[in-house]
């Protein structure tokens, strides 16, 4: 085919000088360079290379050969489940036959095991000290035999081998918490982060790719460990990358704020929420209605909380431990869910996201919340009317002046590469009142 052309187009240049000469031959040949051959007319094909997409990696595991130490059946970390679990209660090794050399394992725990030694070709490989439930390990890619050492009392809902190529959308490599963030989330329970945030994370954390920290008030461990799971598939779902961070405060109902008061102490929720902020040092925080968006007591607690907490984090005299751990910090904007002061409307519907193939942020939210499966029989929804706006925030507190635009989040703020301040015993200056 490449020859054919090449004939071609000799022939076509030869024809042009027979008839219209020399010079006008010379501009066809030009203007065929110029608009044509860009377009690869007469250009070679691309190699294979360059046209076949990278192949998908293959999990070894359903055709390996796993044993336990102790003799018990290995069959529910290696059936696909995520809801079936391998328990150890005493410690125990087990062993991975695999007929082809593995690029990477991963494990998918039902609760933080603590850490745990991987030994491939003699290799001993420390694990476990990241603190995640979904850990990824890269390997040598030369091995087909491998020993998981588990601590006492750690529980395996799925391990996976896999070879080299494109890994599934399902592996979350994830990065540890913020050193700095730009945002900081502060949902009560899972799922809360895309029914009244909505397309904060697609937009600001999968789109713009800024440093999003999300901090839940609730943690799910302690009633319902699924939940957890959930919550790292939607916030994988939407782009954040930095690992969640959550309080030891259990998940119970609060019909009021009274009711709140009663189940959860107040100076406790408070410690947690400024230590949380001197941790992570945010340019800007985002927090739930005041009213607790459908009455939730547990909602209205945090976001109340967290209005005291701000500037209390800003005065190393309040909380003095975490002060002297962390630094004071003074939060340069915080936003309310729902706030009818300052209010700003974020576009979710229309904003298209390249990084998620040109779906919008809210399409994004609700991909988000649909992986808390658990919750699908409620009648929540992400929505953009109501109790559940998704797209109303107010500037409830400001350093940096009010909001002019009122379409970004991020409006009057600089982001800068990460400092560490030193701790500081010195209070931190008043904010300006927002206007």
């Amino acid at each position: 085919m490449i020859e054919y052309f090449y004939f071609l187009r000799k022939a076509v240049y030869l024809d042009m000088f027979r008839k219209t000469g020399f010079r006008y031959a010379v501009i066809f040949i030009v203007l065929l360079s110029l608009f044509i051959l860009p377009y690869g007319f007469f250009s070679r094909p691309p190699a294979a290379a360059e046209v076949r997409t990278e192949r998908a990696a293959e999990n070894l595991i359903p055709s390996a050969k796993l044993r336990l130490s102790s003799g018990a059946d290995p069959g529910p970390a290696a059936d696909g489940q995520i809801s079936t679990v391998l328990s150890f209660e005493a410690g125990d090794t087990i062993r991975i036959e695999t007929e082809r050399p593995a690029e990477a394992l991963y494990v998918v725990w039902d609760d933080l095991p603590g850490p745990w030694t991987l030994t491939e070709g003699g290799r001993r490989l420390p694990c476990g000290r990241n603190a995640v439930l979904q850990e990824y390990i890269p390997l040598s890619g030369t091995q087909n035999e491998f020993f998981l050492e588990l601590p006492p009392g750690s529980a395996v809902c799925e391990i996976a081998l896999y070879t080299e190529g494109r890994l599934p959308d399902s592996v979350q490599i994830w990065e540890p918490p913020c050193a700095q963030a730009d945002l900081l989330l502060f949902p009560t329970h899972g799922d809360d982060e895309h029914l009244f945030f909505g397309g904060i994370m697609p937009y600001y954390a999968g789109e713009l790719g800024l440093k999003v920290q999300v901090a839940y008030l609730t943690n799910h461990k302690y009633t319902e460990k699924h939940r957890v799971h959930e919550i790292l598939d939607g916030l994988w779902t939407v782009g954040v990358r930095a690992y969640p961070v959550f309080s030891e405060f259990p998940d119970i109902y609060a019909g009021s704020l009274e009711e709140a008061e009663r189940i959860y102490e107040k100076e406790a929720v408070a410690a947690w929420q400024v230590e949380t902020i001197r941790r992570f040092r945010p340019s800007v925080i985002v927090g739930h209605d005041f009213d607790g968006e459908y009455g939730h007591g547990a909602h209205m607690l945090n976001a109340r909380m967290l209005a005291e907490a701000v500037p209390a984090a800003a005065d190393a005299a309040q909380y003095p431990e975490s002060a002297a751990e962390y630094g004071a910090w003074n939060t340069p904007k915080l936003y309310i869910h729902l706030y009818e002061e300052n209010t700003l409307y974020m576009d979710w519907e229309n904003l298209k996201l390249s990084s998620f193939g040109g779906r919008t942020a809210l399409e994004m939210a609700r991909e988000g919340y649909r992986c808390h499966l658990s919750q699908q029989h409620w009648s929540f929804a992400v929505r953009t009317d109501g109790y559940g706006d998704c797209r109303c925030f107010g500037l409830y507190r400001s350093t940096v002046g009010a909001d002019v635009r009122k379409d970004d989040l991020f409006e009057n703020i600089r982001l800068e590469p990460a400092q560490t301040p030193e701790p500081t015993l010195e209070p931190t200056a008043e904010p300006t009142a927002v206007l």
